[in-house]
């Protein structure tokens, strides 16, 4: 298994180098940092007609456009000083790890905005693949940073539970619940990829790789991760522990249930959604149809009542017209 292990994550890391290379690439190539300036210039524009004119709100205006700034260079670059911080005050594992862990976190909320903001399937595709690809080599590596190689599993789970000096029963089944995880999702991203790839070639992409898809994915799996966990009999466990170690596997057992039943209801939901619209407008063009009919047979009845009116009234005239002849 620590040949998959491996084998996933050497896959993971050339996705990750061609990808890199690919976009410095198109940077060069369509001079992105041009139109970000400019696009910058001109929003800069537009916000200077914002500015309050009084000098009060030309002060609050500046403090918080300042503290906006400082806040979003302080997470775009904690990248780099917080990994440094980290090594300075531990050792090289922590700065390394921390490092691993923020471009997971940026990697998620590359989803979450392709998700949100980017129109259509076609660029979100390959873009929700390689991202989730990210999470999952840089949540692997950390572990295998952190603790070595993660076969065999129970022997794992030994290291985490031994090595941790705070949080060890939640670690021993965190880690193991991970790693089957997202080695598992892992290969679901590779299948999904291969097919946009194949798709992309014949310039036909389909919409395959859902979030839900991934997380339901990913929750079946960490149930075998707990069972596993669940069924052995640990050698580091005792009286006093093991009750808490239990108790935390219950916890992570509750907590991948209420992930699992939503998943798995909002996947039932979208694909049976598909024939409601079929359905709910052919009724509604029967009902436009029955009323349509029904109007129709009420202004022939309107019309035929007003015509007999209509010829009664005429003949009243003409009799009153040739009494006044005569």
């Amino acid at each position: 298994m620590n040949f998959v292990f491996w084998f996933i994550l050497s896959i993971d890391f050339l996705i990750m180098i061609m990808h890199y290379l690919y976009s410095i690439e198109m940077v060069k190539k369509n001079k992105l940092f041009s139109k970000i300036k400019e696009r910058n210039d001109k929003v800069s524009k537009d916000m200077e007609d914002k500015v309050p004119s009084s000098v009060l709100g030309k002060v609050i205006y500046g403090v918080l456009t300042l503290i906006v700034v400082i806040l979003l260079i302080a997470f775009l670059t904690s990248i780099i000083w917080l990994p440094i911080i980290m090594w300075i005050i531990f050792n090289w594992q922590s700065g390394l790890i921390a490092f691993m862990l923020i471009s997971a976190i940026l990697s998620l909320l590359l989803i979450f905005i392709y998700v949100k903001l980017v129109p259509g399937y076609v660029i979100k595709e390959g873009a929700i693949v390689k991202e989730a690809i990210y999470v999952s080599f840089f949540i692997l590596l950390s572990i295998f940073v952190k603790y070595g190689s993660p076969f065999p599993l129970d022997q794992m789970v030994e290291t985490v539970y031994t090595q941790s000096s705070v949080f060890n029963s939640t670690l021993s089944v965190l880690v193991p619940v991970l790693i089957i995880g997202l080695m598992t999702t892992n290969i679901y991203l590779f299948i999904n990829g291969l097919a946009y790839t194949v798709d992309k070639s014949k310039k036909i992409v389909k919409a395959r790789t859902k979030i839900i898809d991934i997380l339901t994915i990913f929750t079946f799996s960490s149930f075998f991760a707990l069972f596993y966990v669940v069924d052995r009999d640990w050698s580091f466990l005792n009286n006093l522990n093991s009750t808490r170690h239990y108790e935390t596997i219950d916890i992570f057992k509750n907590l991948l249930v209420a992930v699992l039943v939503p998943l798995i209801l909002s996947r039932f939901i979208s694909t049976n959604s598909k024939d409601f619209p079929i359905s709910s407008n052919s009724t509604s063009d029967n009902v436009i149809k029955v009323e349509k009919v029904e109007t129709d047979s009420s202004l022939s009845s309107v019309k035929d009542i007003e015509e007999p009116k209509n010829e009664s009234k005429t003949k009243d005239r003409e009799e009153i017209v040739t009494n006044e002849k005569y």
